[in-house]
């Protein structure tokens, strides 16, 4: 008896990738079980699009998320589109191939619902991809969401600054400030140049009707990191058309020293994942304070690419 169930299920439950977090079963229903850490419950039917084609009904119970085939009762949303960047040439052999210069975008079709902890999002029809034109919504939960009280930022200097609301202010602020700077080596054995400040958020629970009658009472959150950017790309993307990594952040932990030092030998400890790749970055020293901007980055950029800087 025991051989035939453990027959049954190997020819009925199954992983195709042993890469994916997910199990086939009954070859019509995909059982992903590593999902949302906040998700609760959801319920979903999907038209499927032309990548992944196919009716599903999608069933969410914490972090497992079953897509389960069934008969086609939607149809995917097509979107009529009209070439506008053909060349002349381009032009003229579409039109004499099909008699015009127009296609569609194939959309998958969504209705239902997934609560989580943070909120309710909803579908109630075609998914675009935009903003807009996407029938969809979200509403989180004002119990949930944080409201910032104050934020500073402080360089090798030791002097806490207040961070403006203003985007350029807080940015030329940035720029003037003088940085902690570490040299590091990238996975590959390249110097990296890394300029740091420290920062400090303070924030209250909960916005809203939670804020307008209970805002005294708010508990306090308060989060202590620092702000990391390298003066070239780093990690296993560098060179490609999408770009390497050119910054990056490390929260102090509880226990953890809000030192730049501390923060920076945590951050070269960790493991740093890029496109399903990991790789890590050695601390090699520290290096003189200095200001950064992004005339410096393009510099550093430009140097080692073996190219004359031109100043913009």
């Amino acid at each position: 008896m025991l051989a035939l169930i453990k027959a049954w299920l190997s020819a009925n439950v199954f992983r195709v990738n042993p890469h994916q977090e997910k199990f086939v079963i009954l070859r019509f229903i995909d059982l992903y079980y590593k999902g949302q850490k906040d998700s609760i419950v959801g319920l979903l039917i999907q038209s499927g699009d032309d990548e992944y084609p196919g009716n599903k009904i999608v069933a969410q119970v914490w972090r497992y998320s079953a897509y389960i085939s069934i008969p086609k009762l939607l149809n995917p949303f097509r979107a009529k589109r009209t070439f506008t960047t053909l060349s002349p040439e381009q032009k003229a052999k579409r039109i004499e191939q099909y008699g015009h210069l127009n296609y569609f975008e194939i959309f998958n079709r969504e209705y239902g619902f997934h609560l989580m902890r943070s909120g309710i999002h909803w579908s109630n029809g075609a998914q675009t991809h935009d903003s807009i034109t996407s029938k969809s919504g979200y509403v989180s939960f004002p119990w949930t969401e944080f409201d910032l009280q104050s934020s500073t930022i402080c360089g090798a200097d030791g002097i806490e600054r207040v961070e403006p609301k203003d985007y350029k202010a807080s940015s030329n602020l940035k720029d003037s400030l003088i940085r902690f700077v570490f040299l590091l080596r990238d996975h590959d054995g390249e110097e990296i140049r890394a300029y740091c400040y420290l920062e400090k958020r303070v924030y209250r629970v909960g916005t809203g009707w939670i804020k307008k009658y209970f805002g005294a009472i708010r508990p306090r959150r308060t989060f202590l990191s620092m702000d990391i950017r390298f003066d070239g790309e780093t990690g296993t993307e560098k060179g490609s058309w999408k770009g390497g990594t050119v910054g990056a952040g490390v929260l102090a932990g509880e226990g953890d020293k809000f030192e730049a030092q501390y923060l920076i030998e945590k951050y070269c400890a960790g493991q740093h994942r890029a496109k399903g790749n990991n790789y890590s970055m050695t601390l090699l020293g520290r290096e003189p304070d200095s200001v950064f901007t992004h005339e410096m980055y393009r510099k550093a950029a430009a140097e080692r690419r073996g190219e004359v800087y031109t100043p913009a």
